[in-house]
């Protein structure tokens, strides 16, 4: 996904197939039975997946993967579909329909209550590995608002950040430090680093209620083609559970972006993110890979909110500023 045409992508990890028993023996409308082309087919006009191929992927999880991108971009929005609406698109069986969606509800993705049927939980952001996305436009596409507390906008040294840029320790960056918030509630905190020769025409920017990429798509004529995110669990202090609204039980992820223009890194990104409103997919096979790291300790970080004021050092904390992996 392009920068300018950002869009969320559908929030946890997929369990493996079988990892939960299930099987695709999800019914087609003319009541054989149907194993599954791969999940990469088009959908004929009764929602039916076509594509021929091996029967390696249960239908139910076709059906899955198709609703997820429905919801991503926003075709399926408030109210979700009964399963009769679903059986009758799909043209399978009641109980594929209930695997795919059970694991839907399970994930937080939809909520059914008795008498008022599912509806779609807000926010919910769904990103996937090996793709750029914004922020801001994924909660936008979830159909919810996305407002900043802009917290600081400004010229600064910061020899981490700079490093991460790819420039001169004492190289003048742009800071930008936001609580961005979902239908006004308090989503994450986000600080951003930009080489000021790029950054300096956003010093005027009104980030209320705007994307940073399409600020820099229109003033400064760069976006990012490429990038580097790296994601991990940590557990915040009184003051970012406080700042969050965190509940007691909720921990925070940190995501460290660093992303390119061409060759050129434009921006280096600390996001700290609640965690009940953002998760990740992994889909495999396919033409994007995902680095996965295993602590090998039982060490814990502490996210500070206060640390955001003091540049990237103080945000990674212990590990000195560099990224794991």
């Amino acid at each position: 996904m392009t920068a300018g045409a950002e869009r969320p992508r559908p929030v946890t990890t997929p369990p493996a197939a079988g990892s939960d028993g299930a099987t695709g023996d999800g019914a087609t409308r003319d009541g054989a039975t149907r194993d599954g082309a791969t999940g990469d087919g088009d959908m004929d006009s009764a929602g039916v997946i076509t594509t021929p191929g091996a029967a390696t992927t249960p239908l139910w999880q076709q059906v899955l993967a198709d609703l997820e991108q429905r919801l991503v971009s926003g075709e399926i929005a408030d109210r979700f579909p009964t399963d009769r609406e679903l059986r009758e698109h799909y043209g399978v069986s009641r109980h594929t329909v209930r695997q795919a969606v059970a694991r839907l509800t399970a994930r937080g993705i939809i909520e059914r209550e008795r008498g008022r049927g599912s509806t779609v939980a807000r926010p919910g952001l769904l990103h996937e590995p090996g793709t750029v996305y914004s922020l801001f436009r994924a909660v936008e596409a979830a159909g919810a608002t996305q407002t900043s507390d802009v917290l600081g906008l400004e010229r600064c040294r910061d020899a981490q950040a700079a490093e991460r840029l790819g420039l001169d320790p004492a190289a003048d960056l742009l800071r930008i430090t936001r609580l961005r918030r979902v239908d006004g509630q308090p989503l994450a905190l986000d600080t951003a680093w930009l080489p000021w020769s790029v950054g300096e025409p956003l010093m005027e920017v009104d980030f209320e209620h705007t994307a940073l990429y399409d600020e820099l798509r229109t003033r400064a004529g760069v976006v990012p083609t490429s990038g580097r995110e790296v994601i991990t669990p940590i557990v915040p202090d009184d003051d970012l559970r406080d700042l969050l609204l965190l509940d007691d039980d909720e921990a925070v992820l940190r995501i460290v972006r660093t992303s390119a223009h061409d060759d050129t890194a434009i921006e280096c990104r600390i996001t700290l993110i609640r965690g009940n409103r953002f998760a990740m997919v992994s889909r495999w096979p396919g033409p994007t890979s995902m680095e996965v790291e295993v602590a090998l300790s039982d060490h814990v970080e502490v996210a500070r909110a206060s640390d955001h004021a003091a540049g990237v050092a103080a945000v990674e904390g212990s590990r000195g500023g560099s990224e794991r992996e």
